[in-house]
């Protein structure tokens, strides 16, 4: 996921084999990681070592034994906020039915980021809500159920 802040990239997840990657230590975009984020679009690399957006991570991606990778933005609110990366040993591999079932998977994770967007400020306005609640309508009732009731209506036209 991005950082805010920063801009950093930080894994919040991986499966598979250790490509170097740590949980929560920043990593360095790859050509096809950076072209996902600032483009706001899949990015998908089926030769690394021949495609020049591979540049930066050739190296490491050839150490993890990597030959294709691919990279998916995943939105909060419409703004990217992460990547889904996903690489593999085979070089072409990233065929359009895979890539479409990605760019479906990182759909699907954005969708469930603005739930839970959705959630956590639905529940901070029901907190606001209450503690608004308890400092004037509760203290404006006590002070109205003090008071005798009002007889002074006035009458309308026709009464």
């Amino acid at each position: 996921m991005l950082e805010p802040a920063t801009g950093v990239l930080m894994p919040a997840a991986k499966a598979g084999d250790d490509a170097g990657i740590v949980i929560g230590e920043a990593i360095r975009h790859c050509g096809c990681t950076l072209d996902a984020i600032q483009q706001a679009r899949p990015c998908v690399i089926n030769e690394m070592q021949s495609d020049s957006r591979a540049v930066l991570c050739r190296e490491q991606a050839g150490k993890a034994g990597l030959r294709a990778c691919a990279a998916y933005p995943i939105r909060l609110q419409g703004q990217v906020c992460g990547v889904l990366v996903v690489g593999t040993a085979e070089s072409g591999f990233f065929n359009d039915a895979e890539s479409r079932l990605l760019d479906e998977i990182a759909l699907d994770i954005s969708f469930a980021l603005d739930i839970f967007e959705a959630n956590a400020n639905t529940g901070k306005l029901k907190r606001r809500c209450g503690r608004v609640r308890k400092r004037t309508v509760v203290p404006l009732n006590r002070r109205l159920s003090n008071r005798p009731p009002y007889t002074g209506w006035p009458m309308v036209a026709g009464e």
